[in-house]
């Protein structure tokens, strides 16, 4: 299953409208495109990172590894925060790694982590493409 398929199987899980409750049984926006662009916008520097890095090698340097992991950090906050982004975290696709497991697969490999930027962008773009309304 491709990364583009993968994340429309999330979209299309989390999407669904049965979902949209909170504790109280009321109502609530779900996953907006902004809030997953929030997720997306703290991978965005490491990707530019490494995309400007000329090193012909796969492995990434420390800091970016570094980063990497506060980015995991980052995941688990905002999942802590609204509860629609700890659903898109936690959700898994047929045979599949949640978002902080992908994070963690990257380790030091230049290729994952541009792997998992496409994906996040895919996420988005998915997003914005069920919401519809706007």
């Amino acid at each position: 299953m491709s990364y583009v398929d993968e994340a429309e199987e999330i979209m299309r899980k989390i999407s669904n409208p049965k979902n949209n409750k909170d504790c109280n049984n009321r109502d609530f926006e779900g996953l907006t495109t902004g809030r997953l662009r929030t997720l997306l916008s703290v991978v965005a520097p490491i990707y530019n990172a490494v995309l400007l890095d000329k090193s012909k090698t796969d492995d990434l340097k420390p800091e970016i590894v570094d980063q990497i992991q506060y980015a995991r950090v980052q995941f688990l906050y905002q999942s802590g925060r609204e509860k629609d982004v700890k659903e898109l975290v936690k959700a898994k696709v047929t045979k599949g790694k949640n978002l902080l497991e992908k994070i963690g697969d990257i380790g030091s490999s230049k290729k994952k982590l541009i792997e998992f930027y496409h994906y996040m962008e895919a996420l988005v773009a998915w997003r914005a493409y069920l919401d519809g309304s706007k």
